[in-house]
């Protein structure tokens, strides 16, 4: 992604408004530094987003311990909300009457759980919640499952904890109709999004043909 002006103001509000909450109070004005600092140093048109993004994210974990063990909790609380709704999800899945069919049930799951974390504030999320979504998250696919079928490899790189169960239903499907598939997560806590323990708490790692780490946002030369 290229580096668009804006791109800057987003960024710094976007990591201050996820660290902030989380770092001592003597820290705030040399976490706010060190983002800034990271920003001014490395911004450029030609600055990769990606790039830029992972700088700042590790400078900001660098002024608190509190970061790692906060998300580290959070992520443990959405694979277990996860894993209470996956047996519904899978016989959801199952009930479709042909592979494309299938397919389009497992990544309207998959993406309902991206935008609806399984740890909103208020109460987890329940299965039923998602299927209130149904009609509006099958016209937003297209034809996945033709650009499937025509394909060796697929390379799948996952967001959230939590919502990587559901990519494991996703996976499933993209097996059963041929692709191998390489799944991407990232090496270290990086908020709340998946890793190796992730893959793990899932069985991911019987199920992908190959797993990659990567240290922060998937950019060019990170892989």
């Amino acid at each position: 992604m290229k580096f668009h002006p804006e791109c800057g103001a987003c960024g710094i509000h976007w990591l201050f408004e996820r660290t902030a909450p989380h770092t001592p109070d003597r820290k705030v004005v040399g976490l706010i530094r060190g983002i800034v600092e990271v920003f001014l140093r490395d911004v450029s048109p030609q600055a990769n987003v990606g790039f830029l993004c992972n700088k700042m994210v590790y400078r900001a974990f660098e002024f608190t311990s509190d970061l790692s063990r906060h998300y580290g909790d959070l992520k443990q609380k959405s694979n277990e909300n996860a894993k209470k709704i996956l047996p519904a999800a899978s016989e959801y899945i199952k009930r479709g009457k042909t592979p494309e069919g299938r397919l389009n049930r497992a990544c309207f799951l998959a993406a309902a759980a991206n935008v609806a974390p399984l740890n909103a504030p208020s109460s987890p999320y329940a299965f039923k919640d998602i299927l209130d979504h149904d009609d509006r998250g099958k016209s937003v696919i297209g034809d996945l499952f033709g650009a499937l079928t025509g394909s060796r490899h697929v390379l799948y790189v996952t967001d959230n904890a939590g919502e990587i169960g559901f990519d494991s239903l996703v996976i499933r499907e993209i097996k059963a109709i041929g692709p191998k598939v390489t799944l991407v997560v990232k090496k270290d806590i990086f908020f709340e999004d998946a890793t190796m323990d992730d893959v793990y708490a899932f069985g991911l790692e019987e199920l992908a043909d190959k797993i990659v780490t990567v240290p922060g946002f998937l950019a060019p030369g990170n892989i």
